[in-house]
């Protein structure tokens, strides 16, 4: 139905945008999120990685919450298991033809990021990529709550340098679980870099210089997260 939709707007002249964060840092921000959590890391990825239906997945269309290849179930419109190749490739082709703008979350405030939308698609004032005027902000207000699972998420921030170490192994099954989605935000990076490489040279006459994203593929990517306290791998 997600994609469905994408291609229904796309047939009425809307500008389509997506952006993908890398895949386990989404992950891991969906239980950070969570509404309530009565359970510490493992046992959340154990709850929610049975069979559906299950809360989060009705089995059918409707999931929210889901810890395997998300993207890729959503962009390509269907879940092939025994053969999931036809899936990578389907959701690869959703991004070349139904989306005008994919965008890298680790990018997006990169100033040859900001400066190719400003100009090419949503039309905001910038001097090479830098915004004096404050940004608008789009974010829907969202009720803030104190409770004891804001201070359990506080704690899990405060002890954040231990966290990939202490779930080091969940981290490694989680990759192995995602290895389309990887792959697919690999195929967006691809997609972004060259859509912003030529335009930041022509106007700037200087390299592109964008951050390293969290892992390369094939690689450990469960080591680096956006915690406070860690470094970016180079």
């Amino acid at each position: 139905p997600t994609r469905i939709a994408f291609e229904n707007a796309k047939g009425q002249e809307y500008l389509i945008m997506t952006v993908l964060r890398y895949p386990i840092d989404r992950i891991v921000a969906h239980f950070l999120a969570a509404s309530s959590i009565n359970l510490n890391f493992s046992e959340w990825v154990q709850a929610n990685s049975l069979p559906a239906p299950r809360r989060g997945n009705d089995g059918k269309s409707k999931f929210w919450l889901e810890l395997d290849n998300v993207y890729t179930k959503v962009l390509s419109g269907c879940c092939n298991k025994s053969n999931p190749t036809p899936n990578l490739i389907a959701a690869q082709n959703a991004l070349d033809t139904i989306f005008d703008v994919v965008v890298i979350a680790e990018w997006l405030d990169s100033p040859a990021t900001i400066a190719w939308l400003a100009d090419q698609w949503l039309c905001f004032p910038h001097k090479q990529g830098i915004i004096s005027t404050p940004r608008p902000n789009f974010s829907r207000s969202r009720r803030y709550r104190r409770s004891k699972d804001e201070a359990r998420r506080a704690a899990i921030f405060s002890s954040s340098s231990n966290f990939t170490q202490i779930y080091a192994s969940v981290f490694s099954d989680l990759t192995l679980r995602n290895q389309l989605d990887l792959s697919l935000y690999h195929i967006a990076a691809k997609r972004h870099r060259a859509a912003i490489q030529s335009k930041w040279w022509d106007e700037n006459k200087s390299p592109l210089s964008l951050p390293p994203l969290p892992c390369t593929l094939n690689a450990p990517c469960w080591d680096h997260f956006s915690f406070p306290g860690t470094t970016p791998p180079m």
